[in-house]
């Protein structure tokens, strides 16, 4: 199939949206549009929605935004490339397993249903320093470190379970890592 047609009216659509930096819809308009051209794209896809979140708070299409910035990111996520593992990831990922292990499946389905739930609202994963609070897990968490823990519950309730993120080498190299 061309998709030649498509991807040369995305690009116009971009070109004119980019005249509009005043107008919240213009510029979800051009998210929306660089999401769908790919990869190389989702960077500059995120920077508009933060700049969009940090110029129009009160937009009534924030949640649209923050809907977007999640599926950018889970998108950025799934398109690593697949050379060397993330070692944040390992890290995150052997720590919950610690915790797992200490304290037991009830409470790792309490953690993993808890991220779940927040995860809906939309994890910040590009920044690290947006933190979250859990009631489940003391501390405080970036959006990486939570999908990287819900990851790892879910791989252990069921492997099935498609969280958006592929850390399946990340977590097996954590289940080997010393104790």
């Amino acid at each position: 199939m061309n998709r030649e047609p498509e991807l040369n009216a995305i690009h116009e659509r971009i070109e004119a949206l980019r005249q509009r930096r005043d107008d919240p819809q213009a510029i979800l308009d051009l998210v929306l549009c660089l999401e769908r051209l790919g990869r190389e794209h989702l960077p500059e896809a995120d920077r508009l929605c933060g700049d969009l979140i940090a110029r129009f708070p009160a937009s009534p299409l924030k949640r649209q935004v923050e809907e977007a910035r999640t599926r950018i990111a889970q998108a950025s996520i799934r398109c690593v490339d697949h050379g060397d593992p993330r070692v944040e990831v390992v890290r995150y990922i052997a720590g919950a397993l610690r915790e797992f292990e200490r304290h037991g499946p009830r409470r790792r389905e309490e953690i993993a249903l808890e991220i779940a739930l927040l995860s809906q609202q939309g994890l910040d994963i590009a920044d690290p320093a947006h933190k979250y609070s859990l009631r489940t897990l003391p501390g405080r968490y970036c959006g990486l470190s939570l999908l990287a823990i819900m990851y790892a519950a879910f791989r252990q309730i069921d492997p099935a379970i498609d969280t958006g993120a592929d850390f399946l080498r990340e977590y097996e190299m954590a289940q080997v890592l010393p104790k």
